[in-house]
């Protein structure tokens, strides 16, 4: 799933015109190809996916803890004042 998710951010970001991420993770992808040309599309695939989950946990380091310390507290909020309203 952590890949899955780094994948989508990478395309999303190359959506909106960010082409750096994804051209550095093809750029590492095609290198590692190269240095084993017998097996280069696994190698590639493999980096790229690797590559991808990296980015896909980087970003879940970070927005765990805003949602923890921002939206989470803020849910139960405003849940509590709607229950006391019913």
């Amino acid at each position: 799933m952590i890949w899955v998710g780094g994948s989508i951010i990478v395309h999303g970001l190359e959506a909106y015109g960010v082409h750096s991420v994804g051209q550095a993770i093809n750029s590492a992808a095609e290198a590692a190809a190269q240095l084993l040309p017998s097996a280069s599309g696994p190698v590639k695939w493999t980096v790229a996916a690797f590559l991808a989950g990296i980015v896909g946990l980087l970003v879940d380091a970070v927005s765990i803890p805003v949602i923890g310390s921002g939206f989470a507290p803020t849910r139960k909020l405003l849940k509590g004042h709607l229950c006391k309203r019913q």
